[in-house]
């Protein structure tokens, strides 16, 4: 089914998989070739160690799309009930919940510290290893450990940060939290180096795309950058970095071929294309590795993904919110308009009951994925994401300028740009026809372009597992109160319905409830560790 894969050996025999809720990520290496410092001899174990990491980065990929998806309103429990995230659906977050284990992405960071410490090592000992392949290996380790810390804060805030490699077991390593600001500082100290520094290649290989899609490049650090510094809210260089991706010539939306319509009044709409949605479709969410990727984790039919009892098993956990749905992808037509409005990022999502994204092996047909067919990537960054990360920063920087107080639409730069980054996946949606955003003879109000950008947002990522950290990221803007009514928007479609006066409530008393709790192991055997102050005490709220 897919073509030009990574075919990634299991090099590595640090590796969890599911969600174990033990704490072995600080006690993971006894007998690991990986972590003796004599195996360090030669370019060839850099490579191979460098190929271990994005096998156990695979390893990531349910934690990741779960954090980022199960909290948030876009999806409903499936045919089989998760008892897991049943407590989730009833606002009880207990930090014994294994769905909050960090496990696998502690290894995968210590797999990068490893490399990172120990790669200068077969540098010094290998002629033929030269400085500039040393700092290649470690520019993606660095990246690759930046983006999972990333995860980690917009999930659980504060978190253990080290940047030392464990090599050691003999003894539990007790970390105390870093504060989410002072990881945050690091993360773009780090990518800034690797990216300015020329570590990271904008290309891997002239002929093979899976592995410019598959390994991080300097697009996908820079991508990453520009989604911390929003995630900061420092709009100017968020948006000065996704100019640098998007002036890369590397990338472009990937097209669909559109119709039109004639409507009244000699106005023309113009709409996509079945065919053309199943070509989108294929190339996006089949085949992978599109001309939109900017970074995938990679899978094949011998390494498959582990969504199937997710997202495609006949007891699968989640089916997609599809009443909810409606209020994202119903919109106001303008006046004179008569036919039917499809925004078709829809139906790619949501599509014969199921997570189409992810069960369907077409767009058309309406068959579901076995085991065998997960082969299907996990998109960690596409351009459409640049788009709406630019459009975000400058709506922002908008609102600081005082564009609202412009009187004609040439005056508000930012709000205009803003708007045509957006129109631009909505044009390849098939949504131009819309009025979901107001307008006053052209002027842009700010808020309203803040809440079009995050609906866009949603519409444009569904099940990519982006929606929490979207609605977190507006919701905790300025000051953790101001924006709170986004987050609490999303109460009644992701708490069953008599919890969610509860969950609101907890919500409102501290920024802290909006994270998850740390898990019950690690504070049990790490006494530096300190729980979420909010579920400090029994564990639960």
């Amino acid at each position: 089914m897919k073509r030009n894969k990574i075919i990634v050996g299991l090099l590595m025999v640090v590796q969890l998989v599911g969600f174990s809720s033990c704490s072995d990520w600080l006690e993971l290496y006894p007998e690991n070739t990986i972590s003796r410092k004599d195996y360090w001899k030669s370019k060839e174990d850099v490579a191979s160690a460098m190929t271990g990491i994005y096998q156990s980065l695979r390893s990531c990929t349910q934690q990741l799309l779960i954090w980022g998806e199960f909290r948030a309103d876009m999806l409903i429990p499936g045919t089989t009930i998760l008892v897991n995230w049943d407590d989730m659906r009833r606002g009880e977050y207990a930090a014994t919940n294994s769905l909050f284990a960090w496990g696998t992405l502690y290894t995968c960071i210590n797999n990068c510290n490893m490399l990172i410490d120990y790669a200068p090592m077969a540098y010094e000992n290998d002629n033929s290893f030269t400085e500039a392949e040393l700092h290649e290996y470690q520019g993606q380790a660095i990246a690759i450990r930046s983006l999972l810390y990333f995860y980690l804060v917009r999930s659980f805030r504060d978190v253990p940060m080290t940047l030392n490699a464990y090599a050691d077991n003999s003894q539990y390593l007790m970390l105390a939290k870093s504060t989410d600001t002072e990881i945050l500082d690091q993360l773009v100290t780090d990518l800034n180096q690797v990216i300015n520094d020329g570590w990271i290649p904008a290309n891997y290989s002239y002929t093979d795309v899976a592995q410019n899609k598959g390994y991080i490049t300097r697009y996908a650090a820079q991508t990453l950058l520009a989604d911390i510094y929003l995630w900061q809210e420092q709009y100017e260089l968020c948006n000065q970095v996704c100019d640098q991706v998007l002036k890369s010539g590397q990338y472009a939306l990937l097209p669909i071929a559109q119709g039109f319509v004639e409507t009244l009044e000699g106005d023309t709409v113009y709409y996509a294309e079945p065919a053309g949605v199943s070509e989108y479709y294929y190339n996006m969410y089949v085949e992978g590795n599109c001309v939109e990727s900017i970074f995938e984790i990679q899978y094949d039919r011998e390494n498959t993904n582990p969504f199937f009892s997710v997202f495609c098993s006949a007891n699968c956990w989640a089916k997609p919110n599809t009443e909810h749905l409606v209020d994202f992808f119903t919109p106001t037509l303008r006046e004179g308009l008569e036919r039917t409005v499809v925004d078709m990022r829809e139906n790619v999502a949501s599509r014969f009951g199921s997570v189409w994204k992810w069960a369907g092996m077409s767009y058309d047909d309406g068959t579901v994925r076995s085991t065998e067919d997960m082969d299907n990537n996990f998109i960690i960054y596409r351009l459409a994401q640049v788009y709406l990360m630019k459009a975000e920063a400058l709506a922002q920087m908008g609102i600081a300028a005082g564009e609202d107080a412009k009187t004609t639409p040439e005056e508000q730069t930012c709000y205009q740009e803003a708007y045509a980054l957006c129109q631009a996946l909505r044009t390849r949606a098939g949504a131009t026809e819309t009025t979901d955003l107001e307008t006053n003879n052209g002027l842009i109000n700010g808020k309203s372009l803040e809440e079009f950008i995050l609906l866009e947002e949603a519409r444009e990522f569904l099940y990519e597992g982006k929606r929490w950290y979207d609605v977190v990221r507006n919701a905790k803007r300025k000051d953790y109160t101001t924006n709170i009514g986004y987050l609490l928007n999303t109460v009644p479609y992701s708490v069953i319905a008599d919890k969610s006066y509860s969950m609101q409530t907890k919500y409102k008393k501290s920024p802290y409830s909006w994270y998850f709790p740390c898990p019950q192991a690690d504070i049990e055997n790490n006494s530096l560790l300190e729980q979420n102050p909010f579920y400090a005490g029994s564990g639960e709220y």
